[in-house]
């Protein structure tokens, strides 16, 4: 398991352009790629990915633990509620 990440301390200036950045990201003004070389300029770095925690597990094991998630997934916007950072996805209705 990878430990938990800490946020960085950050005073309010670099919190302000972190977030500008962030908002880029999100409204795709900005790639992924270059939001990450931004955010680094500032001394932050984005979070692995959600899935990432799930490297170096067995084929099965990790086929199971991704349908879990999946379906977790599904049933929390059942309920409406938007995953963060997840582009372009809609509500299940």
């Amino acid at each position: 398991m990878q430990p938990l990440r800490k946020k960085p301390n950050l005073d309010a200036a670099t919190k302000k352009k972190a977030k500008a950045i962030m908002d880029q990201l999100r409204d795709g003004t900005l790639t992924k790629e270059q939001a990450e070389a931004k955010l680094k300029e500032l001394g932050v770095d984005l979070p692995a990915k959600k899935k990432d925690f799930l490297n170096g597990l067995d084929a099965e094991t990790k086929a199971k633990a991704e349908t879990i998630l999946e379906n977790a997934k599904k049933e929390i916007q059942k309920l409406g509620v938007t995953m963060p950072f997840e582009k372009n996805e809609h509500k299940v209705q």
